[in-house]
C-alpha cells in the first residue's frame, strides 16, 4: 500500500494512494474465508466450495466495499504514522482495478492531532451538575412566555392605528414603476404590523400607524417573473389597502385558548405537557454538563498540547458548515461573511477548542476500546435521520450502502457517541463541595498543566512512544510523500 501527498494545507491534505495486487487479493481470501462455511454453488455440498470458487464469485458490490475498506484503512495509517488522525473525508474516489489487479484512490481529508495513548479515563470523580429542579414557579414563567408569543386578536375601531405586533388585513397590488405592468395582486390577506417581510422586504414597517379604511403607496422592488431565471427585482409601486386592524391582546389562559392554539384539549393537559419539556430539557442539561467535566476530568489526566493554529482550522472548518445553514443580513440588507464574523469571536474559538480537545479524547478511547457500531446500532441511527430529515428509510439506507463519506461520518458518529456513554457510565459522581474546597481543587487544576510542561522540559530523555501527548508539528510538516 502507498499513500502519496499531492497537496497540503496546515492539516487538510489532497491525498493518493494505491492499493497493491497481493494485498487486495489477501484481502479477497481473508472475506472468503470468513463466508466459506456457508456458501452454496452447484455440484458442492454447503460449506465445501472451494475457496478458489467462493473468490471467483465475490459480488461486484462486495468488491467495492473490500476496496474502500482497504483504502480508507490506507489513510488511517497513513496519519497514525504521523500522530494524526482522520476528522474529515471527502472526495473520496476509487478507481477501477487495473491489469495487474491492483487499484488507485484519491481523497481530500481533514486530520486533527491524536492521543496516542490515553490512561485513567474510566471511573472519573466529578461533581454532581447544578441545574435547578422543574418546580410550579418554572411551569408558569413558560407557559408566560408562551402566551406573549402567541397572543389573542381583536378588531379594533377606525380610529386605531396599528402598532408593532398587531395584524392588518390588507390587500396589496405591486405595478411596475416601468410600464405600469401588474406583478402582484394579493386580496385580503392577514400581515404582522412592523414584523411582516412579505411580499416584500420590510413590508412591515408600512403598516405602522394605518387605520382601517387606509391607502398608501410605497416605492419597492419586486421580481417580474416574465424576465427569466434568475428572478431580477425591478423598480415598483406598492398600493397597500387596509381592511381592519387586528389589535393585539393579552390572551386569557384557559381552554378555549389551549385547543386554539395547540394540539391540547385543556389547560391542565397543556400545563403537564410544559412540566415534561422543561424536565427533559433539564435533563438535557445534567448531561450536557456531565459530559463536560468528565472531558476535562480525563484532559487533566491526559494533558496535550493543541497548536493554535491547528484550533483555528477546526474552528474554520465548523464555522464554514454553519455558513451553509446560516444567513445573515446587515442593516442595510446585505450579506454578512458568517465565517469571517464568528472568527473573531474569541468565545468560539474557545468553544471550538472544547469540541477539539472532546473528539481527540473521545477518539482515542474508541481506539483503545476497539468500539465498533453495532448493525442494530446503525439502523437505529439511520433510522432517527430518515424520522428527522423527512425522508424514506430505505433511501438513507441505500445512501448509506453507496457513499463511502456518508458511511464513514454515520460510523464516527455512532463509534463517539458509544464511547462518551462509556465514560458517562463509568463516572463517579460526588455531591458539590463546599465554596473554599472547591476553590482550592479549581487552582490546582489550573496548575497542572504547566507542572506537566514543566516535567516534560526536564525529562528530555523520555522515549517518544512513551510520550502521551499530542504531536501536531509532525502533520503541519509532513512530507511530501510517504510508502507503505
Amino acid at each position: 500500500m502507498q499513500v502519496i501527498i499531492e497537496s497540503q494545507e496546515g492539516l487538510t491534505f489532497a491525498l493518493k494512494g494505491r492499493i497493491d495486487p497481493e494485498t487486495f487479493k489477501n484481502k479477497k481470501l481473508e472475506y472468503a474465508k470468513a463466508i466459506q462455511r456457508d456458501f452454496e454453488f452447484k455440484g458442492f455440498r454447503r460449506g465445501k466450495v472451494p475457496l478458489s470458487i467462493v473468490v471467483s464469485h465475490i459480488d461486484e458490490k462486495t468488491v467495492e466495499d473490500l476496496k474502500g475498506s482497504l483504502a480508507l484503512n490506507a489513510i488511517m495509517n497513513f496519519f497514525g504514522e504521523r500522530s494524526l488522525e482522520l476528522y474529515r473525508l471527502n472526495d473520496f474516489k476509487i478507481g477501477e482495478l487495473l491489469l495487474d489487479g491492483s487499484f488507485e484512490f484519491s481523497a481530500s481529508v481533514e486530520a486533527i492531532p491524536a492521543l496516542k495513548d490515553i490512561h485513567d479515563y474510566l471511573g472519573v470523580e466529578i461533581e454532581e451538575p447544578s441545574v435547578p429542579p422543574v418546580d410550579d414557579k418554572a411551569v408558569e414563567e413558560a407557559i408566560k412566555e408562551f402566551m406573549e408569543d402567541h397572543p389573542d386578536f381583536e378588531k379594533a375601531d377606525s380610529s386605531y392605528p396599528a402598532h408593532e405586533g398587531d395584524k392588518a388585513v390588507c390587500s396589496v397590488v405591486i405595478r411596475a414603476k416601468e410600464d405600469g405592468k401588474v406583478l402582484l395582486e394579493s386580496k385580503k390577506w392577514e400581515f404582522l404590523v412592523g414584523l411582516a417581510s412579505s411580499p416584500f422586504e420590510d413590508f412591515g414597517r408600512h403598516l405602522l400607524g394605518m387605520k382601517a379604511g387606509e391607502t398608501k403607496e410605497v416605492d419597492c422592488e419586486y421580481p417580474d417573473v416574465e424576465r427569466g431565471e434568475p428572478l431580477e427585482d425591478v423598480e415598483a409601486l406598492a398600493t397597500i389597502s387596509v381592511e381592519e386592524v387586528l389589535r393585539k391582546v393579552a390572551p386569557v389562559l384557559d381552554d378555549e385558548y389551549v385547543k386554539r392554539t395547540t394540539q391540547f384539549e385543556s389547560v391542565e393537559e397543556f400545563r403537564q405537557h410544559i412540566r415534561r419539556s422543561l424536565e427533559a430539557e433539564r435533563e438535557m442539561k445534567i448531561r450536557e454538563q456531565v459530559e463536560q467535566a468528565v472531558i476535562e476530568a480525563i484532559y487533566r489526566r491526559n494533558y496535550f498540547e493543541l497548536p493554535a493554529k491547528t484550533v483555528e482550522m477546526f474552528a474554520r472548518e465548523q464555522a464554514e458548515d454553519m455558513s451553509s445553514r446560516v444567513v445573515l443580513i446587515d442593516e442595510h440588507e446585505k450579506p454578512v461573511d458568517f465565517v469571517s464574523l464568528v472568527m473573531k469571536s474569541d468565545k468560539f474559538i474557545e468553544k471550538a477548542r472544547e469540541r477539539l480537545i472532546r473528539r481527540i479524547i473521545l477518539s482515542a478511547v474508541v481506539n483503545k476500546e476497539k468500539i465498533e457500531p453495532s448493525g442494530e446500532e446503525i439502523r437505529d441511527y439511520l433510522r432517527s435521520i430518515a424520522d428527522e430529515k423527512g425522508i424514506e428509510f430505505a433511501k438513507i439506507s441505500a445512501m448509506f450502502a453507496v457513499d463511502r463519506e456518508f458511511h464513514y461520518t454515520v460510523m464516527e458518529k455512532i463509534k463517539m457517541d458509544k464511547a462518551m456513554d462509556l465514560l458517562r457510565r463509568y463516572a463517579v459522581v460526588k455531591p458539590k463541595a463546599e465554596e473554599g474546597l472547591r476553590a482550592e481543587e479549581e487552582s490546582k487544576a489550573l496548575e497542572e498543566p504547566q507542572a506537566q510542561e514543566g516535567l516534560e522540559a526536564r525529562n528530555q530523555r523520555v522515549p517518544e512512544s512513551d510520550a502521551n501527548s499530542v504531536s501536531a508539528q509532525d502533520g503541519l510538516n509532513a512530507p511530501e510523500d510517504s510508502g507503505k
